[in-house]
């Protein structure tokens, strides 16, 4: 849309396990100074590393945000930093999905978070879920694929209306 970025979660993942902790005292977390590791407590992410060696940053002392898209420690942090100044938190929207070593429990985590426009992207239907949005395409997946690169989630909802804040969002 040729939006400034308003977010600091641009070019980077958290696994399930950090995204989850870091919604669950986000003010607390998104406040705390970024520090770096050269190693992540997640196999998942050492092996990736050896193709990619990106930076692994760390908030408080417990949740880790792979910055894959970043080449050093200077610009993650830089932008980080800057995007993070720009948060509005009275207008916030959450995306996760059933991705990054994802368990069940974690979505009833998720469910439970205070936040008025969050969407859980799932490959299986979800049972009574008021989050869910199920995404057909990978039914035959144990996982739905990165939602930032394929934007097959544009087949199922409107995002332009969810950030507008519509309740119709959802396509039928």
């Amino acid at each position: 849309m040729g939006l400034q970025y308003t977010t600091p979660t641009i070019g980077l993942f958290f696994f399930s396990e950090d995204y989850i902790t870091f919604l669950e005292n986000f003010e607390y977390y998104i406040k705390q100074p970024l520090k770096f590791s050269g190693t992540s407590r997640h196999p998942d992410a050492n092996e990736l590393r050896k193709v990619n060696k990106y930076p692994i940053g760390i908030l408080g002392d417990n949740v880790e945000i792979q910055f894959v898209h970043y080449k050093d420690e200077g610009e993650a942090a830089d932008k980080w930093k800057r995007r993070t100044a720009r948060l509005n938190f009275s207008n916030l929207f959450f995306i996760y999905s059933d991705r990054d070593n994802f368990k069940e429990e974690f979505l009833d985590r998720y469910e439970m978070l205070p936040f008025e426009h969050k969407i859980f992207f799932s490959s299986k239907p979800q049972r009574d879920s008021n989050c869910t949005v199920f995404i057909p395409d990978y039914v035959d997946k144990p996982q739905v694929g990165d939602s930032t690169i394929s934007r097959r989630y544009e087949k199922y909802i409107d995002v332009i209306k969810w950030l507008n804040h519509e309740k119709d969002f959802l396509k039928k």
